[in-house]
């Protein structure tokens, strides 16, 4: 896999270039991004004193930091952590895709990470179609692998039924522990995971693209899990919402059944005591207390009872956490938002953002990753990728 960094910028398409000069020249102020996200951020507390609703964020020019295109790919990434200096990126396999699933950006270079060993194939241990990952304060990266290979037809697409979370320590790349999970059968993806360090817990996201989504929550200290909110509205798509990218109806082909693409769970983060969720295919960012999630006597109707309703959204992916501050990637618009006790505001919107998957937070930056998914071969009436590449880590001063 060929990758460039900020240095080798020339293979980056002409409009590309324009578009970050015109960027570093006019909105290089970080304190004037700031300042503009704070302002919002306080006259959505205004309002809200006064009883009226505050919207979804709206269209906005790009505000916040100079972007940087870290790193470019010749393949779609999926998630992003990065831990000190060290980077880590996911790269699911499909639409025809055999290289590595998760590997680690060094000098240049995109490296199979921990080794080549750990997902060719040889063993069924190995790494098979990666998506999410995230690093945890303990120095372990926990890697969501779903198993699952999505190409241009549905007959030659595979959802496994035994999907798992692979959790290495980052220093050593040595696994620590793993589990694998039993999927409902039908088009459903395991996608994100969120840690729940303080508990000893992590919340895991089923896609549903066909079946229920649901979420799983996982004791990793005992080794034990259920599902939670099988198919509820909350975490499902809302079938009244069809999905635009920048304007466009996503579409699935014939050949994976046709009309609007649907796509449920997907963002998951875990804030204080509550876990926040979010399916792209809808317009709603709920909360529940993460102790109704990890109550075992509890039903789903009940746990219903404990779900809020805690913001708008736009169709999302990735979704972070840093203090009090959730961060947002917007497929819809390329956008990232930022979300302050339920209030948003648009922290940076660019071309460049094209269908944003992951979002990860380091002590000066956002890292996002772009893929273009929208115009994958699946959503594509005649079956053929869309895509432009390069595909694009981009790393924003915050």
């Amino acid at each position: 896999m060929r990758m460039s960094t900020m240095g080798e910028r020339a293979g980056v398409a002409q409009h590309t270039k324009v578009t970050l000069i015109f960027l570093r020249y006019v909105w290089r102020g970080r304190g004037l991004a700031a300042i503009l996200v704070a302002l919002t951020l306080i006259a959505g507390a205004l309002v809200s004193a006064c009883g009226a609703r505050v919207p979804t964020p709206q269209p906005l020019e790009p505000v916040g930091a100079d972007p940087h295109i870290w790193a470019s790919f010749d393949q779609r990434p999926s998630g992003v952590a990065v831990v000190g200096e060290r980077v880590f990126v996911s790269f699911p396999r499909w639409f025809g895709y055999d290289g590595p699933t998760l590997a680690e950006v060094v000098d240049g270079q995109v490296v199979p990470w921990p080794d080549d060993a750990t997902q060719d194939g040889d063993d069924p241990r190995d790494l098979r179609s990666v998506l999410g990952v995230r690093a945890d304060g303990a120095g372990r990266l926990w890697v969501v692998d779903a198993a699952a290979r999505v190409n241009a037809t549905a007959a030659t697409s595979s959802f496994s039924n035994v999907a798992r979370v692979v959790v290495f320590d980052i220093a050593s790349g040595d696994e620590l522990f793993r589990r694998a999970f039993d999927l409902p059968d039908g088009p459903a993806l395991l996608n994100d995971v969120a840690v729940d360090e303080r508990h000893g817990h992590a919340y895991l996201t089923v896609t549903g693209l066909g079946a229920p989504s649901r979420l799983i929550v996982w004791d990793f200290v005992r080794n034990r899990d259920h599902s939670a909110l099988v198919g509820h509205p909350a975490i499902s798509a809302d079938p009244q919402l069809v999905l635009t990218v920048d304007g466009v109806p996503v579409i699935r082909n014939d050949e994976h059944g046709g009309g609007p693409w649907q796509v449920g769970a997907n963002s998951v983060a875990v804030l204080d005591d509550h876990v926040f969720v979010g399916a792209t295919g809808n317009g709603t960012l709920y909360r529940i207390p993460s102790a109704a999630l990890r109550d075992t006597s509890l039903d789903d109707t009940t746990r219903a009872t404990r779900l809020e309703a805690w913001a708008d959204k736009p169709p999302s992916d990735g979704l972070a956490v840093d203090g009090q501050q959730l961060w947002l990637t917007d497929v819809s618009t390329g956008a990232l938002h930022v979300y302050v006790d339920g209030r948003g505001a648009t922290w940076f919107r660019s071309p460049l953002l094209s269908f944003p998957t992951a979002v990860a937070l380091t002590e000066h930056h956002a890292w996002v990753t772009a893929s273009q998914l929208h115009l994958a071969p699946h959503v594509q009436r005649n079956g053929q990728d869309a895509a432009t590449p390069p595909f694009l880590l981009l790393r924003l001063p915050r």
